[in-house]
C-alpha cells in the first residue's frame, strides 16, 4: 500500500496515510510495532530517497494547472447543474474552452483532480449530496460501530473511518 501511494506521487495522500498509520499505531497501542515500522520506513528512506523524491516533485506549472482546470470545472457546473456534463467528458469540453496551446495538458486523462468538483460537474449537484451524505454515514456508521464491537475488531473500524475521512478531506 505503502509503495502505491508513493508511486502515486500525490503528497497529500502520503501524508495522510503517514497520519492514519501513526494514529492506528498509537491508538492500539502498538507501540513496538510503530517502532518498526518507522525504523524500516527510515532504512527505505534513505535507501531509494532519490527515487522517492522524484515522485513528488511536481513542475512549477502544476498548481496553475491545477487552478485552471478547477476554474472550467466550476463553469461547467454552472452552466449544468442539475444533471452535469456526463461521466468521463470533461476532456472535450476543455478542449473547447481553454485559452491557449499553452494551457493544454495532455490528451483523455484530464480530470478537475478534486472528488466533489468532479461529482458535481459530471453528474450535477444532486449526486454531489449524495456522495457526501454517503462519506459522512461511514464515518458515523464506523465511529458509532468502533464503541460496541469487540476489541479484536476495532483496528478494523480503527482504519476505516480515518480512510473514509481521508477520501472525504483530501479527494484528489
Amino acid at each position: 500500500t505503502a509503495l502505491s501511494i508513493i508511486g502515486t506521487g500525490t503528497r497529500s495522500a502520503a501524508v495522510a496515510a503517514s497520519i492514519i498509520a501513526l494514529l492506528a499505531f498509537a491508538m492500539t497501542r502498538r507501540f513496538k510495532l510503530l517502532g518498526y515500522a518507522l525504523l524500516l520506513a527510515a532504512i527505505a528512506s534513505a535507501l531509494f530517497s532519490e527515487r522517492i523524491v522524484a515522485f513528488f516533485t511536481h513542475d512549477e506549472t502544476s498548481t496553475a494547472n491545477r487552478l485552471l482546470i478547477w476554474t472550467l470545472a466550476l463553469k461547467l457546473i454552472k452552466a449544468n447543474p442539475w444533471i452535469g456534463v456526463g461521466l468521463e467528458q470533461f476532456h472535450y469540453y476543455y478542449a473547447q474552452l481553454i485559452v491557449s496551446r499553452a494551457d493544454q495538458l495532455g490528451a483523455l486523462g484530464i480530470h478537475p483532480h478534486q472528488q466533489y468538483l468532479e461529482w458535481a460537474m459530471e453528474s450535477g449537484l444532486f449526486w454531489l449530496l449524495a456522495g457526501i451524505v454517503l462519506l459522512l454515514s461511514i464515518i458515523v456508521y464506523c465511529t458509532r460501530a468502533y464503541y460496541v464491537a469487540p476489541p479484536e475488531r476495532r483496528v478494523i473500524l480503527l482504519a476505516a473511518a480515518p480512510c473514509t475521512a481521508m477520501v472525504f478531506v483530501w479527494s484528489n
